[in-house]
């Protein structure tokens, strides 16, 4: 009963910011308030519910769903069951009765006895003659793709029975699970983008996280959706990125001596450390600068790539920066460090909207280095930790932050 009537409220609250609800002002007035740019956005996005359901065939009487005429309230649904689950487990944090089960139901969790209840509200046994008007006259689709639609969309229905990407009805590509966080605030002035990408290189997980410190505070969410990540994720060609990198820096049977950036260009023990290699570019500056130093060998080998975008300010337009683990014999000279984070630089390109910040860059500049280790630099164990890059502002000003978390799994291939 509780889901039931926590998804119709959701379901309802959505229909405020559809194409109904964008001619109504907060006041109920027939006011439009969307921009030409938002109602061009919503409508793609609203082709894509019109595709999807338009798919779905009602056997009992060899039917597909008209998802033109359903579109409105497939999407009120879809929004309904996200606000209902968002608001189940927020009460859920403070229940002291979340354990209790019934019987006969114990081998379920709490979240998916939330899935399995909201289903149930919508069993009901239609005659064929009902089927036909539901196909023909009304705006909502027949009760299975009630269900069926929104559940295949959410990705929590999928971690919850633990679904994997593509598997059954779930539509989750397992290219970008994720959520918003916006209550977390930060103090700058101005819009600033940073992108955190890891590649493991023992197994195909690529995890990247996004933080968006927006200066207009009442339209981040929104801005960073409709803008930065309007363009296609999966066009990210990912794993064979991941798989040079594999090839440049890590050997899981190398036995040879790791050559690694150090104060006495000692090399790394074998089968018990790894070398670390830090990178930093400024392209204000045009200058590179690699660290690196011997570490212990219960690090993970991994890449972490990091950018930063600025408009405005010192650090305006670009930094890059990274580190990576690695075992290979001259995986640690600095020409290898180069070579590799300008490869990123140059295939590795994600598609944010980068004109939303104002944002210009241009390619990093191709530097010849040695082939030998050259820099006399070291860092020390509290150095290697990896801290924000947030750097305090002046000026003290508010802003809402968006932090998405993206993980790109194993079961995700580009071909």
């Amino acid at each position: 009963m509780v889901v039931g009537i926590g998804m119709i409220i959701g379901h309802e609250i959505t229909h405020g910011f559809d194409d109904t609800g964008c001619e109504f002002d907060k006041d109920g007035n027939r006011i439009p308030w969307w921009s030409d740019q938002t109602i061009e956005k919503f409508n793609d996005h609203k082709q894509c519910f019109i595709e999807q359901y338009s798919n779905f065939t009602l056997s009992q009487i060899h039917m597909n769903i008209n998802g033109n005429q359903t579109q409105g309230e497939d999407i009120a649904d879809n929004g309904g069951i996200k606000a209902a689950f968002y608001a189940y487990q927020n009460w859920a944090k403070t229940n002291v009765n979340m354990d209790k089960k019934l019987p006969g139901l114990t081998k379920y969790s709490p979240e998916q006895l939330f899935f399995i209840n909201f289903a149930q509200t919508w069993c009901i046994k239609m005659t064929d003659s009902y089927a036909l008007h539901q196909i023909f006259n009304s705006v909502h689709s027949p009760v299975q793709f009630r269900v069926i639609g929104p559940t295949s969309n959410f990705d929590e229905f999928d971690r919850v029975f633990g679904c994997k990407p593509g598997q059954g009805n779930s539509r989750n590509t397992g290219l970008v699970n994720g959520s918003f966080n916006t209550d977390r605030r930060w103090i700058v002035t101005e819009n600033r983008l940073f992108i955190r990408s890891t590649f493991s290189l023992n197994d195909t997980s690529v995890k990247v996280n996004i933080q968006y410190n927006c200066s207009v505070s009442d339209y981040c969410d929104l801005e960073f959706l409709r803008e930065i990540l309007s363009s296609n994720w999966s066009t990210i060609q990912v794993q064979p990125i991941r798989e040079k990198l594999v090839s440049r820096l890590y050997n899981p049977n190398n036995t040879d001596p790791i050559e690694c950036l150090s104060n006495n260009n000692n090399s790394c023990l074998q089968n018990e450390s790894l070398c670390l290699v830090k990178y930093y570019y400024w392209e204000n500056d045009k200058d590179v600068v690699v660290f690196g130093a011997c570490q212990n060998i219960n690090n993970s080998p991994i890449v972490q790539w990091s950018q930063l975008y600025e408009p405005y300010g010192i650090g305006k337009s670009l930094t890059e920066s990274g580190l990576y683990y690695c075992n290979t014999p001259t995986c640690g000279y600095n020409t290898s460090a180069i070579e590799t984070f300008q490869m990123l630089s140059s295939e590795y390109i994600l598609p944010v909207n980068l004109s939303v910040i104002n944002a210009t860059t241009s390619p990093s500049p191709t530097r010849t280095f040695p082939s030998t280790i050259t820099s006399t630099s070291t860092l020390t164990e509290s150095a290697l930790t990896t801290t924000s890059n947030d750097a305090p502002c002046l000026l003290v000003h508010f802003f809402n932050t968006l932090i998405i978390s993206f993980l790109i799994t194993k079961y995700f291939w580009i071909f």
